[in-house]
């Protein structure tokens, strides 16, 4: 006997089978605990350096590069992303998810200030700071 005819046979039971099956799906989805917005704290650490009036491979050399190869060993480092742009040395360091943000943080800024003595005198101090998931916009529109 296969399941389609054990279900015309024995029709009662098939509902009860169905309606077992609803209330186990109901309790499992009220229990699932699925929140709109999760509290979710992504490790990635920034640091912004200016220096006016420099340009893009002047950055590179004096301030991204050397950056760069300080903070490499921390632990934890899923990859690092950096952009010289006339002035602006921008070091994005994406962690793993497993690492904590203001560990993270606090051996970024140890690093980093390691090696101030090595920055040009003109460029003002690194900026390291935290990505803050709430204070990012949700979408970007571009000009009309």
């Amino acid at each position: 006997m296969n399941l389609p005819e054990l279900s015309i046979r024995r029709h009662v039971l098939a509902y009860m089978l169905n309606a077992v099956l609803v209330l186990f799906g109901i309790i499992g989805f009220r229990d699932l605990g699925v929140d709109r917005f999760p509290n979710v704290d992504i490790p990635v650490i920034s640091i912004t350096t200016i220096q006016p009036g420099a340009n893009p491979s002047v950055v590179d050399a004096s301030i991204t590069n050397i950056i760069e190869r300080q903070v490499n060993s921390v632990p934890g480092i899923k990859n690092i992303r950096s952009s010289s742009t006339p002035g602006v040395s921008v070091v994005a360091i994406n962690f793993e998810l497993e690492k904590d943000v203001d560990v993270a943080f606090n051996e970024v800024q140890a690093k980093v200030n390691q090696v101030l003595n090595q920055l040009p005198t003109d460029a003002d101090p690194p900026i390291v700071a935290k990505l803050e998931t709430s204070s990012q916009p949700i979408l970007w529109l571009p000009p009309p």
